[in-house]
């Protein structure tokens, strides 16, 4: 009897078609977009963050119209684009905070315009002092140089004791910030009130233009200017 082999297994089928190539471009613009709001709010290398949310949106652009050939990436590109433009946005504000908020603590910032005038009443910013310059007198002994005081009376609105320096209190001559002197008992108990002697001198042409004052720091846009430069003129001229 003839032994009988198994039939053959049916051949293989043959390979399937290809999936569609994968859109390069919107795997950059995701990667890059993520790579910018990863660096969003870490100082200084958010302007890293700002280049890559603008190349990862300019690849994510060119993935877009390349989809539109090929039919491919168009979410992921979409996304990407999201992303990029998320991350330019709220790396350019977070800048500028820091910026301004650097400006702020290294005095780099101009100062504010004088708006209270002496024998006016004014609370600070925040609301921890209320503030009155009561006199301000100026004297020139050469035309050039003018040694300047001045006297006001600041309440402590707060809960908690604050002492007036150099910080909370400063002269601004030729639009710019510079320490003042402080005579007498500076630190203020809660609710209290103390009456302070001032003391700057300008060297050259100045000007004076007032006192700054500010809870926390007088270097900053947020600080209230008194007008001292009526007296300083005064004394400059002579009168």
């Amino acid at each position: 009897m003839t032994q009988q082999h198994p039939p053959y297994p049916p051949p293989y089928p043959p390979p399937g078609r290809p999936g569609p190539p994968t859109n390069g471009f919107a795997v950059a613009a995701l990667v890059l977009g993520m790579v910018g709001l990863i660096l969003t709010p870490v100082p200084l290398l958010n302007l890293l963050g700002v280049l890559a949310g603008a190349v990862g949106l300019g690849l994510g652009l060119a993935a877009l119209r390349r989809a539109r050939r090929s039919g491919t990436g168009t979410g992921m590109a979409r996304v990407g684009v999201g992303m990029a433009v998320v991350a330019i946005v709220l790396s350019l504000l977070w800048s500028w905070y820091v910026w301004l908020w650097l400006g702020d603590a290294l005095d780099w910032v101009e100062p504010p315009e004088a708006s209270v005038l002496v024998g006016e009443e004014f609370e600070t910013d925040e609301g921890h002092l209320r503030i009155r310059v009561t006199r301000a007198e100026c004297t020139s002994t050469n035309g050039r140089d003018v040694a300047c005081t001045y006297r006001f009376v600041a309440r402590n609105l707060t809960d908690n004791p604050i002492t007036l320096g150099d910080i909370e209190v400063k002269s601004v001559i030729n639009r710019e910030f510079h320490h003042t002197r402080l005579d007498g008992e500076t630190r203020i108990g809660p609710g209290q009130q103390e009456a302070i002697r001032g003391s700057v001198s300008t060297y050259g042409p100045g000007p004076l233009e007032g006192i700054a004052f500010d809870g926390t720091d007088a270097s900053s846009r947020k600080a209230v200017v008194v007008d001292l430069s009526a007296a300083w003129e005064e004394a400059r001229s002579g009168k």
